[in-house]
């Protein structure tokens, strides 16, 4: 850690001075800081010849690159030479095998930590601008008086969000902190009284949970976002030193 933030100070002071006074200005500062530490971590990580290889050939292979003219045409268009776009390639390997090495112990505590918004939700959903139109839609559906798809496609707004009134099977990651709590405590089939969300009405009822399982794909999932948080932390901590110290 002491390493690399030298590492980072000394690249920081080699940089022009007019250069850096624009990166400041322009906000720039900590996303370059941040494209160092993410080269200066993947160039100590070593991948095996096969994998790096596979992961070149499935490259080629998803973007119809068959020949030397289909690579120099791709390399034209991105501006790279063919070993920049390796480096790109397989810098996402790097990340998530440091990643492996860095943070395995810390995965099954944030799995739980993260858990509730991971399972997968299936409900019905009605959006409306009028109180008394959600309550009494809301006592016809439980009441069996109506179903929830007559009556979303006749009253819901943008019900084609939601085509049948229905949302999932999905995660709630980027749901609204209302919605997501009243899912989160809700058990199968609850059908859930109108709340507000901003000028939105809501009614809401629970049709399945799919509890998520910590297999492969989701552990590389938060294994990455855990990278991510601890280089968000590295680069706000960094830029904060480096101008502290007067590099204004």
């Amino acid at each position: 850690m002491k390493n690399l933030e030298q590492k980072t100070i000394q690249f920081l002071d080699e940089i022009n001075k007019n250069t850096l006074k624009i990166l400041k200005s322009g906000n720039m500062l900590p996303n370059l800081i941040r494209n160092f530490l993410i080269d200066k971590i993947a160039s100590d990580i070593y991948l095996e010849k096969d994998i790096y290889e596979t992961e070149i050939k499935n490259f080629y292979s998803k973007n119809n690159i068959l020949n030397k003219k289909d690579l120099d045409n791709i390399l034209k268009i991105k501006g790279n030479t063919e070993e920049e776009l390796h480096y790109q390639i397989t810098l996402p390997l790097k990340i998530l095998e440091f990643s492996k090495q860095k943070f395995q112990a810390e995965i099954e505590s944030y799995f739980l930590e993260r858990k509730d918004f991971l399972d997968e939700y299936t409900f019905n959903i009605i959006r409306l601008k009028n109180k008394d139109l959600a309550y009494e839609l809301y006592f016809r559906i439980d009441s069996e008086e109506s179903d929830f798809l007559k009556l979303s496609e006749t009253y819901s707004y943008y019900s084609s969000l939601y085509p049948k009134g229905l949302f999932g099977p999905k995660n709630l990651q980027g749901m609204n902190t209302l919605i997501v709590n009243k899912l989160i405590h809700a058990s199968l089939n609850d059908l859930i009284q109108p709340f507000q969300v901003d000028e939105w009405w809501i009614i809401l009822k629970l049709i399945n949970k799919k509890k998520a399982k910590l297999d492969k794909p989701t552990r590389n999932m938060l294994l990455i976002e855990i990278f991510n948080k601890y280089i968000n932390n590295l680069v706000k901590n960094f830029t904060d030193d480096y101008l502290k110290n007067g590099n204004q």
